[in-house]
């Protein structure tokens, strides 16, 4: 008995399913073409100014460690830039040193760029020393000879190592701040209006900066790998739907299998920007899961339907047997993946749980993209049949 009830309502449900998709497919195109609008829409709003904290473990001690360093003491991700000496000046000439003097005071116009430093330190320190100490006195000499005299005394005091700012050879020199972690398009934005400034008001026959260091290198990694997993995915989709028509003999598969697929990753994308969540390498991967997930039950479902189908049954009845043969098992394969990644909602690790939720959120917009686009597309492109 327990057996037949449930028999009777996996019959029901594709019984529901099939009729659904036979009266109601010009209900299920204007409704697909509205949430198609909808998460473009979303899509658009997609930001990719992520940052660390949002990384980082909730309530953990690293997490609060890190807050206290970042609010306190001074910024944590590095933003430097290279000092290249033109023609045959060294670094530390005085026109250098001048140059380089400018482009400090210019990171220091940025209130989320602290704990500037250079090679012109030394000078500066010189300078504050013979002025009292004063607290303004620390700026670089403003001419020449002055200049001169504070480096007959700086050459006099080995306790001002300036070798972790200079290359060996006198041409390269770098300048050190640390940027408050305020998003990495925010501070590729910063860093690009400082390279304008830099080229506007600085003389590029004495010396050349250029924008470096471990934060640059983190953030330029960072837009690649996201990059790579996009268009990873674009061959991917491209490349199933070659096998898709390549199996079936038929180019019409084409159109039915990947609509079907392409829907769950624009719903994704929606929810990306509609939620606000930054896109960065650790999400872009949840993408190739999805449509890896969700071609996974449009292959069981179509081969079914070829199979059925070769049988000599017509349109509609192959349709009606595939929806009773596989519809439980592409509904349970569902549920069970849906409890699966749900699981990951009890991370503390801010990245496992958006992965957690918008996997398992995008599993049943693949299921239902299956089991209400499929159907139909097959009854539109096989009229001819």
């Amino acid at each position: 008995m327990q057996e037949e009830r449930e028999d009777k309502f996996w019959t029901r449900l594709m019984q529901w399913f099939y009729d659904v998709t036979k009266n109601q497919s010009r209900a299920i195109g204007i409704g697909s073409l509205a949430i198609t609008a909808i998460s473009l829409l979303g899509i658009s709003q997609i930001s990719t100014n992520y940052n660390i904290t949002e990384n980082m473990p909730r309530g953990s001690k690293i997490t609060e460690d890190f807050l206290y360093y970042q609010e306190n003491l001074t910024s944590f991700r590095p933003m430097e830039f290279a000092a290249i000496a033109q023609q045959d000046y060294k670094v530390s000439d005085y026109e250098v040193l001048r140059e380089i003097d400018k482009v400090e005071q210019k990171l220091k116009d940025y209130p989320s760029i602290r704990a500037v430093a250079s090679n012109t330190m030394l000078y500066k320190s010189i300078h504050q020393m013979n002025n009292g100490n004063r607290v303004n006195a620390y700026t670089f000499p403003e001419n020449p000879a002055l200049f001169a005299r504070y480096q007959q005394l700086a050459d006099r005091l080995p306790a001002f190592n300036t070798a972790i700012l200079e290359s060996k050879d006198g041409k390269k020199a770098r300048i050190t701040s640390r940027i408050d972690d305020i998003g990495a398009d925010t501070i590729k934005a910063i860093g690009e209006e400082i390279d304008y400034w830099i080229a506007a008001n600085t003389d590029s026959t004495i010396v050349k900066f250029q924008r470096t260091g471990t934060g640059l290198i983190i953030d330029k990694n960072a837009a690649y790998v996201r990059r790579s997993l996009l268009l990873g995915l674009g061959g991917a989709v491209f490349i199933v739907g070659l096998i898709m028509v390549a199996i079936f003999r038929d180019w019409r598969m084409l159109i039915i299998s990947l609509i079907p697929n392409l829907f769950p990753l624009m719903l994704a994308g929606a929810m990306l920007g509609f939620f606000g969540i930054d896109l960065e390498a650790g999400i872009a991967i949840v993408f190739s899961v999805i449509f890896g997930i969700a071609v996974d039950d449009t292959i069981h479902f179509l081969s079914k339907y070829k199979l059925v189908k070769s049988k000599g049954y017509s349109v509609d009845d192959a349709l009606k047997i595939t929806f009773l043969e596989t519809g439980k098992a592409i509904t349970l394969t569902t549920i069970i993946l849906f409890f699966g990644f749900l699981v990951m909602l009890f991370s503390i690790h801010p990245p496992s749980v958006i992965i957690g939720w918008l996997i398992s959120l995008t599993l049943f917009s693949a299921y239902f993209s299956d089991m209400l686009l499929i159907p139909p597309l097959i009854r539109w492109l096989g009229k001819k049949e």
